[in-house]
């Protein structure tokens, strides 16, 4: 039950209490005043966030190692270093035994072995000598692998690494591969009798070979890679 008279009571003193018109006023004041601050402490908060992320992850890249390069192989563009060329002038060429070419120089070896093998042969061999000894060997060959025939012109230069014959020059303005540890350079061109050519440069154990091979077997230059690079 209400009781009337405890009523009265309170209303005649809530009725006595003047509040001020303006105390509602400062309250709003006050509640703007926070609405506006707030916007700017996100945002900023915003921001930094942004950057601490753009931070860390150019911090993981530089502790890697930095970005992955491609795979091999290489740009062509790359110029190859300033070359030192002779001609057939500067050498006298002497016919030499296939059979033999390991006695001729030991890295040779390859070429005795296309002279003996069931499904190859060596057609022409010759030895150019210059002013310091052996400097170019030269042989024709013919290899099968499988059922794809390799015509291949060998050359095998034993000059310095920046002297090369004018013949082979160009050899070395290939695409940059890697086989075995070895770096090659490789072109692919079309050869006179409309077949593919691949021609194929590497230097091994200070020894240089060029291989100029007319096939339709795409993968023709690894086979004398293999011969070689151990």
């Amino acid at each position: 039950m209400k009781d009337k008279k405890l009523e009265e009571k309170f209303g005649e003193y809530f009725k006595g209490v003047n509040t001020p018109d303006n105390i509602t006023d400062d309250a709003k004041k006050y509640a703007v005043r926070k609405r506006a601050v707030l916007p700017k402490i996100v945002k900023f908060a915003s921001v930094a966030a942004s950057f601490v992320l753009v931070f860390t992850a150019a911090l993981i890249i530089i502790l890697r190692g930095g970005i992955t390069p491609p795979e091999k192989g290489g740009d062509s563009a790359v110029p190859p270093p300033a070359l030192v060329t002779y001609g057939n002038g500067e050498l006298e060429y002497r016919e030499a035994n296939a059979y033999a070419a390991s006695d001729l120089e030991l890295s040779l070896y390859f070429i005795r072995n296309l002279a003996v093998a069931s499904n190859a042969g060596v057609n022409e061999m010759t030895a150019g000598y210059g002013a310091d000894g052996l400097a170019l060997v030269k042989a024709d060959a013919c290899l099968f692998n499988g059922l794809l025939r390799h015509d291949t012109k060998i050359f095998v230069e034993f000059t310095e690494e920046n002297t090369v014959h004018e013949e082979l020059e160009d050899y070395r303005h290939g695409v940059v591969y890697e086989y075995r540890g070895v770096t090659y350079r490789l072109t692919r061109t079309i050869a006179e009798n409309g077949e593919p050519e691949q021609k194929l440069y590497f230097l091994y154990q200070g020894v240089k070979y060029y291989f100029n091979v007319t096939s339709a077997d795409e993968y023709a230059h690894l086979r004398y890679l293999e011969m070689i690079v151990k």
